[in-house]
């Protein structure tokens, strides 16, 4: 209440309705109305709280903020009926057992997932534009999607692009 006219604060409930908000909102609700509920490979992400995405975000410089958002909201895990896989935090190849198969791909590649059938996607650290990087495996190329890391989800996913 405003002490002078004894009215509500109308500032407070905007704020608070800004805070509750959900970069993602329109993906869970895709996810939730078209994923089959019986199937084991879905629901089974987990979401981090903001201590623990900051205190992996302070491993990964340059990672795009969509991309902790989506931990926070979404999870981590697999989604579309086990067809594409979330990492739990930005992975190397060498992490991901790799790395000798393919020594020249760069050391700034930062992998979040994998469509299951040896495809990464992930980030180039030391570039600064957020845009998607995907592995293909067969052919040992790094592909710039030109897109950022919520507009490539939304593909995966199976929604139409969104310009942010």
């Amino acid at each position: 209440m405003n002490r002078r006219n004894n009215k509500p604060e109308l500032v407070n409930k905007v704020i608070k309705v800004m805070d509750n908000s959900k970069l993602f909102t329109e993906e869970i609700e895709y996810l939730q109305k078209t994923e089959d509920s019986d199937d084991e490979c879905n629901g089974q992400r987990e979401t981090y709280d903001e201590f623990t995405i900051n205190k992996i975000k302070g491993e990964y410089l340059n990672v795009p903020e969509d991309y902790w958002t989506y931990l926070k909201e979404i999870g981590w895990g697999s989604f579309g009926d086990g067809t594409y896989m979330i990492y739990s935090a930005p992975t190397s190849l060498e992490e991901l057992g790799l790395g000798e198969a393919y020594l020249n791909i760069s050391a700034n590649y930062k992998f979040f997932g994998d469509n299951l059938s040896g495809d990464l996607a992930g980030f180039d650290l030391s570039n600064p534009n957020d845009e998607v990087i995907e592995f293909w495996h067969e052919d040992v190329e790094i592909e710039i999607t030109k897109k950022t890391f919520r507009q490539y989800i939304r593909q995966q996913i199976g929604l139409k692009p969104k310009k942010n």
